[in-house]
């Protein structure tokens, strides 16, 4: 039977998918997935010996197809193996935030060649019902957080005119090509940080790095000179793992001519006085990217 695709297929979890007789089935996670998978995974994924395919499977049946290619020399690295071990202990043993299904939502909703502006967040909210994957978004029957109710308040300086949604899911950013991407992806429930220093960093630079060679990249897509691309830093942290992305670009000899960094105040309540509302990011980065803006007022 042919069927309607929808993010379900993607996503899977006990996900209802959509079909043409208006038939509702199930498709559960792990499963039924193969006829679904490009024809790069299904050889990467034919290469993998049995621990790797289980070990790997949520990023087969999960990561968007572009960046997974982007990627694809990563996942079979030890060190990233270590970290998808970590995270199967922490998923049977406590509760870990966001859901495995969206934990690469981030890539299903900016696929890499629509990357035009990066937001670096920190770690996962922990509380229940929050993360989604995507830094700084939470589901929209969550509460909104203090720090992107900041955020929210300063895209109203920037754009007088935005009405302040009600609820906290920029969903609608991402799928405009801003990359909400926290450089740790997961989380245990009630404990920030918990699961820092495991190895997600190390992979998140990989993915800003990628977004940024593939930013310079000669093709029809991008003309002869690159994309513009902005990434957007708040706090300390961002600001650290920025230089480092733009440092291992430089020694790479990536032309990097095209990528502006934007440093500033992190917009948590603690910090947000020193100057985060007044700093202009929002509207700098569309004038930065030129013709192809961000509609930051797109929320609703």
């Amino acid at each position: 039977m042919k069927r309607e695709r929808d993010i379900g297929e993607y996503f899977g979890g006990g996900k209802k998918v959509k079909v043409e007789t208006k038939v509702e089935v199930i498709v559960e996670y792990g499963k039924n997935k193969t006829e679904l998978l490009s024809q790069f995974k299904k050889t990467f994924q034919n290469k993998l010996n049995e621990e790797e395919k289980e070990l790997l499977s949520l990023e087969i049946e999960t990561m968007e197809d572009s960046w997974f290619e982007a990627l694809a020399d990563v996942f079979t690295q030890e060190w990233f193996l270590d970290l998808k071990r970590f995270v199967r202990r922490e998923f049977a043993t406590h509760t870990v935030y966001p859901p495995k299904e969206e934990i690469y939502s981030w890539s299903q909703l900016t696929p890499l060649k629509k990357v035009r502006c990066i937001i670096i967040g920190q770690d996962p909210y922990h509380g229940p019902g929050q993360a989604h994957g995507l830094a700084f978004s939470v589901k929209g029957n969550t509460k909104i957080p203090p720090s992107l109710r900041n955020i929210y308040k300063g895209v109203k300086v920037d754009y007088p005119s935005f009405a302040i949604p009600s609820h906290g899911d920029l969903t609608n950013w991402a799928q405009q090509g801003v990359l909400l991407l926290n450089t740790v992806l997961t989380v245990r429930a009630g404990n920030a940080n918990s699961h820092a220093g495991h190895g997600w960093e190390r992979f998140t630079r990989e993915v800003l790095s990628r977004a940024v060679q593939s930013a310079s990249s000669t093709d029809d897509t991008r003309g002869s000179t690159g994309q513009n691309i902005v990434i957007v830093a708040w706090g300390k942290h961002a600001e650290r793992v920025a230089g480092q992305v733009m440092t291992s670009a430089a020694a790479a000899n990536i032309n990097t001519d095209h990528v502006h960094v934007l440093k500033g105040c992190h917009p948590s309540p603690l910090s947000a006085h020193r100057g985060f509302f007044e700093q202009g990011h929002f509207r700098r980065t569309n004038e930065l990217l030129g013709g192809d803006q961000i509609d930051w007022c797109k929320l609703q």
